[in-house]
């Protein structure tokens, strides 16, 4: 980790962005698998870890996510 701070400066190591068309359902089916498979686990692992998920037409799935803690 304080090597990839090195080379980068300012960049935040507890953010994660996938960035895609939220309407594509290939994106859409990523990120609830993420979700609901992987990120409690990141949670429990790092508590101040944040996800951005970025781009145009979230589904309603897609939305929900945003009510995730």
């Amino acid at each position: 980790i304080a090597a990839v701070r090195t080379l980068v400066p300012g960049i935040d190591l507890d953010t994660i962005t996938f960035v895609g068309r939220m309407d594509y359902f290939p994106n859409e089916r990523c990120m609830v698998d993420f979700c609901r498979d992987v990120w409690p686990r990141l949670r429990a692992r790092r508590p101040a870890v944040k996800l951005q998920i970025v781009g145009a037409a979230p589904t309603a799935p897609v939305q929900a996510l945003a009510r995730l803690d």
